[in-house]
């Protein structure tokens, strides 16, 4: 058995869906999970099971964006998939709970990236900075309106429409801010104190 205690995950991906098998610290209890991966909700699902695991994925612009969120330290881009698959590892929860157990037991080798998974990750970085750019630009007016005192009920409801969608690709489909469920009195994330604040003012 692995002296590493932390939990593992181990993901397969085919068809722009995903499948990942998460075992606890002893590589047993299975759980399974499946979800898309071209999506940005089905992506965040996907990375809320995997944070604070050791994980083992296939070559897929998903596991590229994973390694650029987690680190190399703690996600694999593994090339062996098709071997696993010759040798008769079924696609689906089969696949993902193989690759969960070498997670386990062989620990997260090092990712080469590919030219093209490099691009990827670059593609990726520029498109967080570029969102964090438009979100500032957008929302100065705003805050400015809020800080002066003359903020509306409006400009609050576009404060938190900028804030919900610079956490979504451009390409993405982010929540319309009616459909999204009020914040707990007792949550302490940005978003809730951002959102108290501004009901406070206005």
């Amino acid at each position: 058995m692995s002296d590493n205690k932390k939990p593992v995950a181990g993901v397969d991906i085919v068809d722009r869906r995903y499948v990942v098998c998460l075992l606890n610290e002893e590589g047993k209890a299975p759980r399974y999970y499946s979800g898309r991966s071209d999506t940005p909700s089905g992506q965040e699902k996907l990375f809320s099971l995997i944070g604070g695991r050791t994980v083992v994925m296939p070559p897929d612009p998903l596991s590229t964006t994973a390694v650029h969120r987690f680190g190399e330290a703690a996600v694999s881009i593994d090339r062996g998939y098709e071997a696993y698959r010759i040798s008769g590892i079924k696609n689906g929860k089969r696949m993902a709970r193989f690759v969960a157990l070498l997670a386990f037991h062989q620990g997260v080798k090092n990712t080469a990236l590919t030219k093209k998974e490099q691009e990827e990750m670059f593609a990726k970085q520029q498109e967080e900075l570029d969102r964090l750019i438009e979100f500032t630009d957008s929302v100065g007016p705003l805050m400015e309106r809020l800080i002066n005192g003359n903020a509306t009920p409006s400009d609050v409801e576009e404060m938190i429409r900028l804030e919900v969608e610079s956490r979504y690709p451009k390409n993405g489909n982010p929540p319309l801010v009616e459909d999204i469920d009020l914040p707990d009195p007792k949550e302490d994330s940005f978003f809730a104190r951002l959102y108290r604040y501004l009901k406070a003012k206005t």
